[in-house]
């Protein structure tokens, strides 16, 4: 409980960031996910690359960064830029191979994990003319964090009871399949308000039942995302990715549900036919 106005006053902030950065303008935007980016990736990396790697590493980041800038210059140099310092990265690692042979996958690991799907979320903010608009990106990532408060809530609740069957114990102990019920739940309700709400704002992007169908995909794929971390951290042993969020734990664990929510809604509402 000592922990509860840390982790309020922290989420709060969170909030406000992502909020200014998702519904202001793309230059915000670009910058919120390029941070998110960039620091997901460090964390990930002070739990599975060693230091004697730090080239690689930077080049690896910088090449994320100049990747995520592709939403602003629309340049193709961005993406040879790219692909040059992944280039580099190679072969500063067959450079340092020579002395120690060593092949660390998981130095590429984060354009997988954590880039690629900050790519497939731009397909969500390009509306008509490639013009931004948080149409779509802001009710996923509203949805997706939304479910996982009730994740958190009704497991906690109901989740935690001995006879309570366990949602994965090997990976995450406290993860329920109350936990589950709690998170589709609070998904569909946060649905239906966003429905009510986008209406109300004259706002007509998706019928009822889309953004029902678009609350069990979010809430599903950020139960994988979040036990997709739980699996990793599990692997190095460490209870939290960082502690830059106090009270939450590093940007990974806070960002991790929308690295599988991203890609599942955007593939979602490219089936509908209704993204742009």
């Amino acid at each position: 409980m000592k922990e509860l106005p840390k982790r309020i006053l922290s989420g709060v902030a969170v909030l406000l960031v992502t909020a200014t950065g998702v519904l202001i303008n793309k230059y915000l935007y670009t910058a919120l996910m390029a941070a998110v980016v960039v620091l997901s990736t460090i964390e990930y990396y002070r739990m599975s690359v060693d230091r004697h790697l730090i080239k690689e590493m930077v080049c690896i980041i910088l090449a994320e960064v100049s990747a995520v800038s592709f939403f602003l210059w629309q340049s193709p140099i961005t993406l040879l830029i790219t692909a040059l310092l992944v280039a580099i990265a190679m072969v500063l690692l067959v450079i340092d191979g020579a002395r120690k042979p060593d092949f660390n996958v998981h130095l590429f690991f984060p354009l997988l994990y954590i880039l690629l799907p900050v790519l497939v979320s731009y397909a969500l903010v390009n509306g008509p003319e490639s013009r931004f608009t948080p149409a779509f990106i802001a009710p996923v990532i509203a949805i997706t964090w939304i479910a996982d408060i009730g994740a958190y809530a009704i497991g906690m609740a109901f989740g935690q009871r001995p006879d309570s069957p366990k949602l994965c114990p090997t990976l995450s102990p406290h993860k329920s399949w109350a936990g589950v019920a709690g998170a589709v739940l609070f998904a569909l309700v946060a649905a239906v308000l966003g429905w009510l709400v986008y209406g109300w704002l004259q706002v007509d992007v998706m019928k009822l039942w889309q953004w029902l169908g678009l609350a069990l995909v979010a809430a599903v794929a950020g139960i994988f995302g979040d036990l997709f971390e739980s699996l990793i951290k599990r692997h190095f042993g460490v209870k939290d990715s960082s502690h830059f969020i106090p009270g939450h734990g590093g940007v990974l664990d806070r960002f991790d549900d929308l690295f599988f929510a991203f890609p599942a809604a955007a593939l979602y509402l490219a089936c509908l036919g209704v993204l742009a």
